[in-house]
């Protein structure tokens, strides 16, 4: 889906500043006793709400491995396997930033001790959930290597918040996996229309944040909610999830419109290629 040349630079000017700001100000605090669910938002049905999320409540075999899910969603899988999404753990900078500044510094400084797994919850759910803090380094092999995975996304309903941040998240994690459809079948597991999955507030989860200080570090969602693109319901899937003609899974049916799992951005080349015009000039400065 081609997208207007103002909208990416927009886009991808406030993704760059949230890079630069999450470098200098850290990873929030981290939900790690069991709460009690109070306001959600209007997401998916009463019934299918189920716990907010906090360290701890599940262990690492409740989860399906990504490669379970790519046995049948092949090209979901394979986009998946090669975006941040599925490397956000793993790559050299997030071992450097988490092993060496934020979880170094938790285990210094008592004010931000929470970033332990306040970055984890992010940038490797599946740890913070089974209680797996800090979680071996990425060359041990291990699940917190699938980073944010298929079981995560499909399983969050919901937000305690009404402007999500810093993984505020309501889990239904189970054999019904939540999607965009009403019409999704599987022969695998029962499927469930979302209007909470691909919503802005879906992504505020992970993409707002603030540190242990009250200092917003990243929020991407709150920008864009007092920017012209919310007025304009243009929303962050819109731009970051470009859809092609093809299937979602083996033997599903044929669509218009299936998304594209990259996530790209400013770190993607193509993106940059799209977005970035550099041409001669004689002007002298």
């Amino acid at each position: 889906m081609q997208k207007s040349r103002l909208i990416s630079v927009s886009l991808s000017l406030i993704i760059i500043s949230s890079l630069f700001a999450s470098f200098f100000s850290g990873c929030g605090e981290a939900q790690t006793t069991t709460p009690t669910t109070t306001d959600t938002l209007t997401s998916t049905p009463a019934g299918s709400l189920k716990e907010l999320v906090y360290q701890g409540m599940y262990t690492y075999e409740d989860f399906n491995t990504p490669d379970t899910c790519g046995s049948c969603h092949t090209g979901i899988y394979s986009d998946w396997s090669n975006s941040l999404m599925g490397t956000n753990y793993v790559t050299q900078w997030k071992q450097v930033e988490y092993f060496q500044l934020a979880y170094a510094q938790s285990q210094q400084v008592a004010e931000v001790a929470g970033v332990a797994s306040g970055c984890i919850q992010c940038h490797a759910p599946l740890a913070f959930l089974s209680d797996d803090i800090p979680p071996a380094e990425a060359s041990k092999g291990t699940r917190a290597n699938e980073s944010v995975s298929c079981e995560i996304c499909h399983s969050l309903t919901g937000s305690s918040e009404e402007q999500p941040f810093n993984f505020s998240a309501i889990m239904a994690l189970g054999n019904t996996k939540y999607g965009p459809r009403y019409d999704s079948e599987s022969p695998y597991h029962a499927t469930e229309f979302s209007y909470f999955i691909g919503s802005p507030e879906h992504c505020a989860l992970c993409h707002d944040e603030q540190s242990p200080y009250g200092a917003w570090v990243k929020e991407t969602y709150r920008e864009w909610s007092a920017g012209p693109f919310a007025k304009q319901n243009i929303t962050c899937i819109e731009c970051h999830m470009d859809t092609a003609a093809g299937i979602a899974a083996i033997g599903g049916k044929e669509r218009d419109d299936i998304a594209q799992h990259t996530f790209m951005a400013v770190h993607t080349p193509e993106r940059l290629a799209d977005n970035i015009i550099i041409s001669p000039s004689d002007r002298k400065s």
